[in-house]
């Protein structure tokens, strides 16, 4: 029995050594979002933090039941187009979330989902580019320096604007990330078209600098003259899909 457990641990160190790193930053993620304070029945504050809730409140109490992701609100400026100018999907998850959980707690984890998920989206990137160990484990470690940066507080990805109301920013940095490896998947092998074509949807919806990001970073692949015209092809249905994708909402935009 110890002889096979310590044959399963020299065939899977890399994969348990990543899995307990991927933990511990979780938990010291945790260590300053502090559970009893994000599963308590309070509404976040801070920058801009306490106004989006109310785009919350509205998204589950109208857009929702009619239907609608954006619309009009009479809440104020004497009524306004909510939505219509700001990304709606994180909005959507904190009004579908709050169906099982307090709309103040569903608020608080969609808030900090960017920031938790950022570490993984690293990993899986370079994971997904075919780094070997320990290259994707060092990039989600990585990523906790830019995620406490405090040169800022309103740019958008790192906590200090995130906890000022940036967090669809730092949620559609995630996926702008992992969109990158899923990109580089794609080309390399000629499929998951689809898959690309919903992460840069997904993006979209959550803030329009990551979708810009993920656009024109992506046109990397057009310096090849190799493959110029498949990798053209391949990112021009991208767009094409992701565009429709997003139609929904982007045609009233």
């Amino acid at each position: 029995m110890v002889n096979r457990f310590l044959g399963f641990l020299e065939r899977n160190h890399e994969r348990i050594i990543s899995v307990a790193v991927l933990l511990l930053i979780a938990l010291f993620l945790f260590s300053f979002f502090k559970p009893e304070f994000i599963f308590s029945k309070t509404t976040a504050t801070g920058g801009d933090m306490a106004s989006h809730y109310y785009t919350a409140y509205y998204m589950k109490g109208y857009l929702l039941p009619h239907g609608k992701v954006s619309g009009w609100t009479p809440g104020n400026y004497a009524g306004f187009p909510i939505l219509n100018f700001y990304f709606p999907l994180p909005f959507a998850l904190m009004a579908l979330l709050s169906y099982f959980i307090p709309l103040e707690i569903s608020f608080k984890l969609i808030t900090i989902l960017g920031i938790l998920s950022l570490p993984l989206a690293a990993f899986l990137f370079f994971k997904l580019m075919n780094f070997k160990f320990p290259v994707p484990i060092i990039a989600a470690v990585s990523s906790l320096f830019f995620l406490f940066i405090e040169s800022y507080s309103m740019w958008g990805g790192n906590i200090l604007s995130t906890l000022a109301g940036e967090f669809t920013y730092s949620i559609g940095m995630s996926l702008m990330v992992l969109f990158f490896g899923t990109l580089y998947k794609g080309i390399e092998e000629k499929k998951h078209l689809m898959l690309n074509s919903i992460l840069l949807a997904l993006t979209g919806l959550n803030h329009v600098y990551t979708l810009l990001i993920a656009g024109t970073s992506s046109l990397f692949f057009l310096l090849t003259k190799r493959h110029f015209k498949e990798n053209l092809k391949y990112l021009s249905k991208i767009y094409a899909l992701s565009f429709l994708l997003m139609s929904f909402w982007i045609f009233p935009l």
